[in-house]
């Protein structure tokens, strides 16, 4: 199935609507949508399958969103264990991602993954031509997988199950979902945005008789709190 898009129009892709893009021999099934600069694949992973990409130009993100030990392989090393909630960011090169157990798995991949672009539904939309070029990359941030756990998801699992609703914000990460006070064009949800160096916000103190710890919030810039 081919999602028909204009260039330059948003798209919401129902990937529950529609076939996979891509079964592997495994049974694993991927769903793959581009945007101006990058890819989005969400693949329902098997047990005993591999998520193999090859030869990759840039580094990619891999979102692990729950306890399913995720391992993860890199340019031939001892691969690196996942087992809980994180945000994994998979150097260049040849990298393979296996599971013990059914999960669903994220990945972002830059518009220089060719391949990856190619396998997303939307790709023959074409380029846009207001998007500007990537850049080149700077520095490689290291050869190694880097792993940053979800604190924030594992703190909300420590609540009780009838609050854990109470620990979100809004359904909805889009600007135009926002409530009017957080809704500003610039900060959005931040309370101290941009012009706000010397902001001074008073200490907030969140407490809960089904949560562990209180959560402290910091107040003013670094150079201010000497």
């Amino acid at each position: 199935m081919t999602i028909a898009a204009i260039v330059g129009t948003s798209l919401v892709d129902e990937i529950a609507k529609r076939d996979p893009d891509l079964i592997s021999a495994g049974g694993s099934r991927t769903w793959s949508v581009c945007g101006r600069n990058f890819v989005v694949a969400i693949t329902e992973l098997e047990p005993g399958d591999r998520l193999a990409e090859h030869h990759l130009p840039d580094e990619y993100m891999l979102l692990v969103p729950d306890d399913a030990v995720v391992s993860v392989e890199h340019d031939g090393r001892p691969p690196v264990s996942v087992p809980e909630p994180a945000l994994v960011v998979v150097p260049a090169g040849t990298s393979t991602v296996h599971v013990a157990a059914s999960t669903t798995v994220t990945r972002v991949f830059t518009a220089r993954c060719d391949q990856q672009m190619r396998r997303a539904v939307n790709h023959a939309a074409g380029a846009d031509p207001r998007a500007a070029p990537l850049p080149e990359p700077t520095e490689t941030g290291g050869d190694g997988i880097r792993i940053h756990r979800l604190v924030a998801l594992a703190f909300r699992r420590t609540l009780d199950p009838n609050r854990q609703e109470e620990f979100l914000m809004g359904p909805s990460l889009r600007a135009e979902d926002l409530p009017p006070e957080l809704a500003g064009p610039w900060n959005g949800r931040h309370l101290a945005g941009a012009g706000s160096d010397n902001l001074i916000l008073p200490r907030i103190r969140l407490t809960s008789p089904s949560a562990p710890m209180a959560v402290g919030g910091a107040s003013g810039c670094r150079r201010c709190r000497r």
